[in-house]
């Protein structure tokens, strides 16, 4: 139905939720929901305090995904783009409240 990594820094302070997909007939049902909870619970386990990831600019069903769940932006620059323009979009989320 789908999938997450959660990826902790060198110092363990943040973790960047990495990767996530959900299969197209599985969308709508929960399952980001689900998982999103999983990496961040898995991140306070760990003792992370901020909980980070990228998306494209454009990707605005996640980007809806990421807000319900605390994420904001953080103005950072992402990764460059192929188009070698655009960047992705760095959101993060604080888990010192979690």
């Amino acid at each position: 139905m789908g999938m997450a990594s959660g990826v902790p820094d060198e110092g363990a302070e943040n973790v960047e939720l990495i990767s996530m997909w959900v299969n197209s007939a599985a969308r709508g049902q929960g399952v980001g929901d689900h998982l999103i909870q999983a990496v961040e619970r898995w991140a306070v386990e760990s003792g992370a305090m901020t909980l980070r990831l990228s998306v494209m600019p454009d990707n605005r069903k996640a980007t809806a995904l990421y807000e319900r769940h605390g994420f904001t932006d953080t103005g950072e620059p992402g990764d460059l783009l192929p188009d070698g323009m655009g960047r992705e979009r760095v959101m993060a989320k604080s888990l010192a409240a979690v």
